[in-house]
């Protein structure tokens, strides 16, 4: 997403593309986590389930950069 520092940028400085690529980012770790609600519910197979965490990791990898 950025490479702001929480020292070195304060809060308000943060540009919008910024924000809304974060919020992006917090949307799609929502819709992983219908996904993986749903799989677990269908008792699907453990790979499948295994897929979503990956997503999730590499999705929460891109908001925490």
């Amino acid at each position: 997403l950025s490479s702001y520092s929480r020292m070195r940028v304060p809060f308000g400085r943060i540009s919008r593309v910024d924000i809304l690529e974060a919020r992006k980012v917090l949307q799609k770790l929502a819709s992983l986590r219908e996904e993986l609600d749903k799989k677990r519910n269908d008792k699907a197979d453990v790979e499948e389930i295994h897929k979503v965490y990956r997503k999730q990791t590499e999705t929460s990898n891109q908001f925490y950069r």
